[in-house]
């Protein structure tokens, strides 16, 4: 994860309001799901991994705020369906994680509301990256308050041609276009003490 290190530093480094921030990240210690489904006549199956890091940044304060900023990237070389051949197949042929081996999701939070009990509904919207294709996507996420940290949970449809993925004609009827991508993971708060 060098590259996301160091896209973190540059970033702390532009922030304005960098020494009055909250900072949280990817508890990479707890249970954390990002699960790709594939819902099609003849075959459903999903691609699940636990290797997904990040963080988020807003306004000091234990609460999630508009105007704060993300990064997210899941490791796609650890994508696994349950069947060996169709894990190699799909990073070979369909992924090509050779050559792409992270999704990631970049961008700001544009609005934050309360939901029910200590549930929080979190507007987003930035750069979602693919396959080498970049898109523009707005979703909405959960986010419950949790001891020191957050449980944050969401989905949202990825079209597979919007980011140059082929799917083989002799496979056309196993693998659908649209692909459910959810989220299941957990943020804690930083310890690092952020200074001028």
């Amino acid at each position: 994860m060098k590259y996301l290190t160091n896209l973190l530093v540059v970033i702390m480094a532009t922030q304005p309001s960098a020494a009055s921030a909250a900072e949280y990240h990817v508890n990479r210690d707890a249970d954390n799901n990002v699960t790709f489904y594939s819902s099609a006549p003849l075959e459903d199956f999903e691609g699940v991994t636990d290797q997904i890091d990040g963080y988020v940044l807003w306004e000091a304060g234990d609460t999630p705020t508009a105007g704060g900023s993300f990064y997210f990237e899941v490791n796609l070389d650890d994508l696994d369906t349950g069947i060996g051949l169709r894990n190699r197949h799909m990073r070979e042929n369909y992924l090509e994680t050779d050559k792409y081996p992270f999704v990631s999701f970049k961008g700001s939070i544009n609005g934050v509301k309360n939901d029910i009990d200590s549930t929080l509904e979190i507007d987003c919207a930035g750069a979602f990256d693919l396959h080498g294709v970049t898109r523009q996507r707005s979703i909405t996420v959960k986010a419950t308050a949790i001891p020191d940290g957050y449980h944050v949970t969401g989905e949202f449809i990825v079209r597979l041609e919007d980011h140059r993925i082929k799917v083989p004609k002799l496979m056309f009827l196993k693998i659908d276009q649209n692909i459910r991508l959810t989220m299941d993971f957990f943020l804690k708060k930083s310890t690092k003490e952020n200074q001028q």
